[in-house]
Parts: structure tokens; sequence; C-alpha cells
């Protein structure tokens, strides 16, 4: 359906056509067939896909939920124990500082997608990046059902991110506004850790980080 839909956008494009007077936009035609496969993608497939918005503005993101819920595990990521929940998060940045966004997945202890988060910050660096969606990933497990019965665990893969939360006093000074924050949020939790991993464990969080970069409605997504 998808190749049908561009095969006829470029066609348009190379051929003016009007409909009872009104020309076509070849464009126009393009986003209302990407809106219908989306439609038809959440119809066909409520569970395998995001919102509807979603699908359409960002349809690969519905192939990656897709391949994890079907166990595709990253090499060397484990689950967590019965009474915990973990979240991977990542940041992804254009230029330095420049458009930043951040992503995180949170599974239980079958490996099992519980929260997925995609959002854009605005302009920022990767270090302001990276302790925002370990922010993140804190504010979201609160507000959650899990929040008053699971233990957290952060995985990330920035060995200064972790160090800083962890030890907020050697964090940046820059810095310290977002770390603070994290502290009193760790308070809220029955406990906590925020561990380094290498970037292979962290690849769903890295695309929902990079989709999340021109993203303008955040994605947050809570599942059963």
């Amino acid at each position: 359906m998808v190749f049908y839909a561009i095969s006829w956008s470029v066609w348009l494009q190379r051929n003016e056509v009007v409909f009872r007077g009104v020309n076509w936009d070849a464009n126009q035609v393009w986003e209302n067939s990407k809106l219908r496969v989306a439609v038809w993608a959440k119809a066909k497939w409520p569970h395998k896909n995001g919102s509807t918005i979603d699908t359409y503005r960002n349809p690969s993101l519905g192939a990656a939920i897709t391949q994890l819920k079907q166990g595709r595990k990253a090499n060397g990521w484990a689950t967590p124990a019965p009474r915990e929940m973990k979240f991977n998060v990542d940041e992804a940045t254009k230029g330095s500082p420049g458009e930043s966004g951040i992503g995180g997945v949170m599974r239980d202890e079958h490996g099992h997608i519980k929260i997925m988060f995609s959002k854009s910050i605005g302009v920022g660096d990767a270090n302001l990046a990276e302790i925002i969606a370990i922010r993140e990933a804190f504010i979201l497990f609160i507000a959650s059902k899990w929040g008053q019965t699971k233990s957290l665990i952060i995985e990330r893969d920035s060995s200064n991110a972790v160090k800083w939360v962890n030890q907020p006093t050697k964090g940046p000074w820059r810095l310290q506004k977002w770390i603070l924050h994290v502290e009193r949020l760790k308070r809220e939790v029955i406990s906590w850790q925020i561990n380094h991993t290498f970037g292979g464990n962290n690849q769903l969080a890295d695309r929902l980080a990079k989709a999340g970069i021109q993203r303008v409605q955040d994605l947050i997504n809570e599942l059963d």
C-alpha cells in the first residue's frame, strides 16, 4: 500500500492533474496516504503500534515495538528481578549545543515493555540531555502503577551521567538544577539503581531519542 502511495505521489509531481477544476497537491496526497496506512495498521495490529498519530509521524517506531515484543533483546541485556522494573534511557543531539531528544523504555522481569517515551527537549548538549533522560525515567516510573510497589533500575550508556547522578557533588555546576531534581525524585521510590551499560543494550531507547529530536508532540505510552 505504501509503495502505491509513493508511486502515485511521484506521478502527480510530474503531471499536473485537475479534478473538478481543482489542482491536486502531490504532498497532500502523500500525507493522506500515510495517515490511512497508520489508521489501518492501528486497526489491524492494535497491540503492536503506538497511537495512530505516532505511527503516521514515525512508521518505523511501530516496527521497533513489534521486534521487542517478539523477544528480540540486545545481547547482554538482563531481565530485572520480579520486584524490579528496568528503564533503559538514551539521548540524541544534532550539534553541541543543538536540537536534542530523549527516549526510554521500561521493561518488567519478563522483558515485556511497560512504558516508553520519546520527547524533544529543545536546544541543549549531550550532557544536559543525558541527565534529563534519567530524570524523565524517574518521573514516569513514580507516576505509574508500579511506582509504589517496585524498585527502579535505570541503565544508561553514558558513564558521566551515571557518575553525576550517583554522586551529585561531582556533577558540573551548570547541571546542578537537574541533578538536584533527580535527588528529590529518588526519595519517592522504594529503591533505585542507576547503572552504566553498553550502547548495544540501549537500541530501542536510542531510536526513541533520535525520533524525539524533531518530535512536535511528546510520545508517552504506558502499556498493560
